[in-house]
């Protein structure tokens, strides 16, 4: 099913690749394309990624109630514990609000009460007590919202980790929602890099990846994935991993965010004949050519930096922009991914932005 409807898009592909023709005799120039090298997947296995370690978790730490701060206690760089202490803002008239709300919550449940007895002896009406159960819930309501305004004075950590950066100082007037200090997380340190498109649609082939550190020479840390990103960034697309501390037994290694490291990728086993030519291509970088039912691309001789075309056998789509090509291309080929249908036999081409 798949495989049909790789073929439909690809006679869509050829209608708009001979609708930009002309009968007249194409002028000789120099057209621009982008181009991408085919790499196989298993050509990756001893290859290296520069990768950045960070925090598992930033958090912008702030009051939900408006005062003077009169209580700064962290400094930056500062471990702190979940539910510590990190700032204070001025209670007093928090204080007196509470004490005015608890009397009136107190006066009208006391009333309610009063009303439900006497209604029960029919001494008032049911609307007379409707009337006191909503004057309670009222204040009810009030007390309550006036207890956590004195409980939000105190500024207290989210999550065990360390203080990265103050915004204020003691006996700054601070604002709801005004960020008082930045918190991180490093109890898990995660790992990040980028890929290639054509290694992203193959990721699952990989078992496990190594990160080595300049620091720490002939020492391997394990990891485990945390997520590959389904959109590719001018980079490639985006890995994220976990960092494992506890494979490593001898020494105390410290691992914190922002360091630099070589990640490796480890492939699950060796390719079957059949899964060793395989790779994967840009739909958009295939057309058929005249009557031919055989799809094609066109292949870039970066010596004369001319064009040919180069019939290829495609299996499944993956990742939506991406075929499965499993004859016809090999590792190291370099295609046309974009200009294809401004293209002829033996056009002379030039890289935009010179990729390659």
């Amino acid at each position: 099913m798949k495989t049909i409807k790789i073929t439909c898009l690809i006679l869509f592909s050829t209608l708009l690749f001979y609708s930009c023709g002309s009968d007249e005799e194409i002028e000789e120039r120099v057209r621009p394309v982008k181009v991408m090298e085919v790499t196989n997947v298993y050509d990756y296995q001893l290859k290296d990624f520069t990768a950045v370690t960070q925090e598992t978790q930033e958090s912008q730490i702030s009051f939900r109630v408006s005062g003077p701060l009169i209580k700064l206690l962290v400094d930056e760089g500062q471990k702190v514990r979940k539910g510590q202490l990190l700032a204070e803002i001025d209670p007093r008239d928090f204080e007196i609000n509470l004490m005015a709300r608890t009397a009136k919550y107190e006066q009208t449940k006391a009333t309610k009460e009063r009303f439900e007895v006497l209604y029960e002896k029919d001494a008032v009406s049911k609307n007379e007590l409707d009337i006191r159960v909503a004057n309670f819930l009222e204040a009810k309501s009030k007390y309550e919202d006036a207890k956590n305004a004195l409980s939000d004075t105190k500024l207290r950590a989210q999550f065990s980790g360390f203080i990265d950066k103050k915004f204020v100082e003691n006996f700054d007037q601070v604002s709801a929602g005004q960020v008082i200090v930045t918190m991180i997380d490093v109890s898990v340190i995660e790992v990040k890099f980028y890929i290639p498109e054509n290694i992203a649609v193959q990721f699952r082939k990989f078992s496990s990846a190594k990160a080595r550190f300049e620091v720490y020479p002939g020492v391997e840390f394990n990891t485990s994935l945390k997520e590959i990103g389904k959109k590719a960034e001018s980079e490639g697309f985006p890995v994220t991993l976990y960092l494992d501390h506890k494979n490593i037994k001898d020494g105390d290694y410290i691992v914190g965010p922002g360091m630099s490291c070589i990640v490796n990728l480890v492939l699950k086993e060796e390719p079957l004949q059949e899964e060793a030519n395989v790779v994967y291509i840009p739909f958009h970088s295939i057309f058929s050519a005249g009557n031919e039912e055989l799809p094609s691309v066109w292949i870039v001789d970066k010596n004369s930096m001319t064009v040919s075309k180069k019939n290829i056998t495609v299996g499944e789509m993956v990742l939506q922009d991406y075929v499965q090509v499993l004859s016809g291309l090999n590792s190291g080929d370099v295609i046309v991914t974009a200009g294809v249908s401004q293209l002829q036999e033996a056009q002379k081409i030039k890289f935009i932005k010179d990729r390659l």
